[in-house]
C-alpha cells in the first residue's frame, strides 16, 4: 500500500469520526432540550393545577369631600392677569 493511500484512510477515518462525534453532540443537545422542554411542561402544569379561583363581590362606597378653605390666601391676582386666565380656560 502507497503512503498516499494510507494518508487518504486515516483522512477518510478522521473525517468519519468527526461526523460521528458531531451526530452524537447534535443528539445529546437535542435531547437535553427536549429534557428542560418537559420540565417546563410539567411545572408548568403543576402551577396552573394548583391556581385556585376565588369569586369574590366587592362593594366601595365612594365618599366626595370638597375642600372649601383658601389654600393660597397670600396669592393674589389682578385683573389682568385673571381675565388671561379667564380667556385661557374658556380657549380649551
Amino acid at each position: 500500500m502507497s503512503q498516499t493511500a494510507i494518508h487518504a484512510i486515516i483522512a477518510a477515518c478522521l473525517l468519519a469520526g468527526g461526523w460521528f462525534a458531531r451526530v452524537a453532540y447534535d443528539n445529546s443537545v437535542e435531547l437535553q432540550i427536549e429534557r428542560v422542554r418537559a420540565a417546563v411542561a410539567l411545572d408548568t402544569a403543576k402551577a396552573i393545577s394548583e391556581i385556585k379561583t376565588v369569586n369574590q363581590t366587592t362593594y366601595a362606597k365612594t365618599v366626595e369631600k370638597v375642600k372649601t378653605e383658601t389654600v393660597y390666601g397670600g396669592c393674589k391676582a389682578d385683573d389682568a392677569m385673571m381675565n388671561l386666565t379667564n380667556s385661557v380656560l374658556l380657549w380649551k
